[in-house]
């Protein structure tokens, strides 16, 4: 008997600190999925108060598969992983109904769960099983026919593109004199204004990640015509005018859910301007192209009331920002012992429209001539 007692105690000794560690484990699973909506047991007890019930919560995402196949001749990469998503999770839980239904086990993520209806009839656990079974097929099924989807071209991508756009920008001009002959600074202005141009864009949009990120390399081409002038009480004046702009860059962000990209912007960029010294009655004039760096933020949409003219349009609104090299007019004519700088940095609304041009969509095919249904619950 002692030899007994001392081997349970020795038992107790080695089990307890595993019940204790288990115990801890346990409470931690309990609270998690408490968190997490309910999973495991606290699930299973919450969901069998009738048994009638069963099967029942996958009735919407199956009526919803339906619908989506009813009313999309092609479905997105992003839902159809959704879908797929949304039906795995919701058949591991029928498997749960299931195991309810037949009063028997059933195993989850690694852990054994046992029926907790007690006093149900043979013949309302069968029923209930019928119909877990039913709805488990009605989602297989809409899985296998969303699957069968053609992919969607997903907007803004795998196409080049042509592009209008109306400009707003806001020219800040810095203009120094100095002596030709020493260097020293004898006036300096500061001018801006803001007049109105339009340009062209050429982009080709891609996903080189296989995800929701755009890239969409382009050239735009702006014609500005476009003068800023420090103008004096006599008439006279200096400044410059903006001919023509021409930005080579990328723009590049995430497409959100709702088919707006939203995108960073950076380029090279060059200016072609007049340099202008008018003293009268002597004018002076000089055409010189600048470099300049661009950088900014952009958004663009693909409205539905805009893609049943054979090729997609997007509106697009953009930020630029453009700092430029500065541009020297030495010893004009009109103010032969000056040397003239001229600094230029512009802050651009951009607002247009993009045309899609070749690409790699095909023609969406036409919708089914005959609904498809969710089968009735039996």
């Amino acid at each position: 008997m002692a030899s007994i007692g001392i081997g349970v105690l020795c038992a107790v000794r080695e089990v307890g600190p595993l019940l204790q560690r288990s115990a801890m484990w346990a409470s931690l699973a309990v609270a998690l999925c408490a968190m997490l909506g309910g999973v495991g047991p606290a699930r299973a007890q919450s969901s069998v108060r009738d048994i009638g019930d069963l099967g029942n919560e996958a009735v919407p995402l199956t009526e919803s598969m339906a619908r989506f196949m009813n009313t999309h001749v092609c479905i997105t990469a992003g839902q159809l992983a959704s879908f797929e998503v949304l039906a795995y999770s919701m058949l591991e839980r029928l498997g749960e109904d299931f195991g309810t239904a037949a009063g028997a086990e059933f195993v989850r993520e690694g852990k054994t769960y046992v029926s907790t209806v007690s006093g149900v009839s043979e013949a309302s656990r069968a029923r209930a099983k019928i119909r877990v079974e039913n709805m488990m097929r009605a989602l297989e099924r809409n899985l296998r026919e969303i699957r069968r989807m053609p992919p969607c071209v997903e907007p803004f991508t795998n196409r080049f593109t042509f592009g209008l756009q109306l400009i707003k920008t806001q020219q800040n001009l810095n203009s120094t004199e100095r002596l030709a002959s020493t260097g020293t600074i004898t006036n300096q202005f500061s001018d801006s204004k803001d007049p109105l141009g339009v340009g062209v864009i050429v982009a080709y949009s891609l996903r080189p990640w296989s995800n929701n990120w755009v890239v969409s390399p382009f050239v735009s081409v702006d014609y500005l015509n476009m003068s800023v002038n420090r103008t004096f009480p006599s008439g006279s004046f200096l400044g410059t005018t903006s001919n023509f702009a021409a930005t080579a860059g990328v723009k590049a962000g995430p497409m959100l859910s709702n088919g707006v990209w939203l995108y960073g912007i950076a380029g090279v960029s060059a200016l072609n301007e007049t340099l202008r010294v008018n003293f009268l009655p002597i004018a002076s004039s000089q055409t010189t192209t600048v470099p300049g760096a661009t950088v900014g933020v952009g958004g663009a949409i693909q409205p539905s009331a805009l893609q049943g003219l054979g090729h997609p349009v997007s509106l697009f609104v953009e930020y630029q920002h453009t700092w430029w090299q500065d541009a020297q007019f030495n010893t004009p004519v009109a103010s032969p012992a000056f040397n003239y700088n001229f600094r230029r940095e512009d802050d651009t609304i951009k607002f247009g429209f993009m045309v899609g041009l070749a690409g790699t969509e095909t023609a969406p095919p036409p919708k089914p001539a005959y609904p498809v249904k969710a089968p009735a619950l039996k």
